[in-house]
């Protein structure tokens, strides 16, 4: 049974004055998340890998029901082994796993307001069967309130953009600058001292030259070199005398073909999505739904320029079929 291991601070109040805005345009309020500390890239990999099968749980349930699912949309378990096959990482001791889950236990947000500061927990609930490898974990409540209102997008990335970077700092200045992408303007000023609180990192790279290389020049090189990222980045250094003091980050747009010349579907590789149908058509019978459309992709990916309308559709309709299968 899922618990909330954080007190409800007033939330109700919060959340009926800013569920319906978003992130990146709260009118007269700003909503800043502050994290407790650094991630490591596995933990950082681990999160994103579980908000984004949270993520479609709740896609999947929101239009059935008046009231979310907490439960069903805060609970699953997954396997070591799909964990480090999907996330493309190559590591073979257990143990450095078992001990990121334990730390992520304890990792925790604080959300900020205008008027109040909550301090929020991400998980509930974990538990690793050693034998199975299994882990069975359950986000927290209020994690859920913030993620599915006022902080949801914060949290969107997806599996396929956080495989393609191998940095923290990477993920994260992605991940900030992710939330601003759907403004009119395409660039965003932030201070040397914001950047680092940003990335946790206060009290490292004392001199600017080590921040560049290794943390700005990184970020730009891996999310510009990603098959998934949905947009590249550049930078331009603001000066207060000789001392680089703020960055403006620009958003670039993919190439017009980026996406075609790199057999690319919203974020996914084609032959990933051949595996995923191959499965499907195994698990289901011919007369099913599930495995009709899976057919139906697969037909379409064998076109010279296949329509990236129709698979996306029929990926959709698959999931939300095996999800409300998981419901009964």
């Amino acid at each position: 049974m899922c618990y909330n291991r954080t007190l409800i601070l007033n939330i109700g109040v919060i959340m009926a004055k800013l569920i319906t805005q978003s992130f990146a345009k709260i009118p007269n309020e700003y909503v800043s998340v502050e994290r407790s500390r650094s991630l490591s890239l596995l933990e950082e990999k681990l999160v994103y890998m579980l908000i984004n099968a949270m993520q479609k749980r709740w896609e999947n349930t929101k239009y059935l029901a008046p009231h979310a699912d907490y439960n069903y949309i805060a609970q699953d378990e997954i396997s070591i082994n799909d964990f480090t096959t999907t996330m493309e990482i190559g590591i073979k001791d257990d143990k450095l796993i078992y001990q990121s889950l334990k730390n992520l236990f304890d990792y925790s947000l604080a959300v900020h307001t205008e008027d109040e500061t909550q301090f929020v927990h991400l998980f509930g609930d974990m538990k690793i069967n050693r034998k199975t490898k299994q882990i069975k974990y359950c986000f927290s409540f209020t994690f859920i309130e913030y993620f599915i209102g006022i902080c949801r997008d914060y949290f969107m990335l997806s599996v396929n953009e956080v495989i393609g970077l191998n940095s923290t700092h990477a993920i994260r200045i992605y991940q900030l600058l992710k939330t601003k992408q759907n403004m009119d303007k395409k660039k965003f000023e932030y201070s040397i001292d914001e950047i680092k609180k940003q990335l946790n990192i206060e009290n490292k790279y004392k001199h600017y030259t080590h921040l560049k290389q290794r943390v700005l020049e990184l970020a730009k090189t891996q999310i510009n070199g990603s098959e998934a990222s949905q947009f590249n980045i550049d930078y331009e250094e603001i000066k207060t005398g000789k001392a680089v003091t703020s960055i403006v980050f620009h958003l670039l747009p993919k190439s017009k073909n980026y996406y075609q010349e790199n057999n690319l579907i919203a974020g996914y590789k084609l032959d990933q999505i051949s595996k995923y149908c191959q499965k499907w058509k195994k698990e289901y019978g011919k007369n099913e739904v599930v495995h009709i459309l899976a057919d139906k992709i697969l037909a379409e990916l064998k076109h010279k320029n296949p329509s990236r309308a129709t698979i996306g559709n029929a990926l959709d309709t698959i999931h939300v079929i095996t999800k409300q299968q998981k419901l009964l």
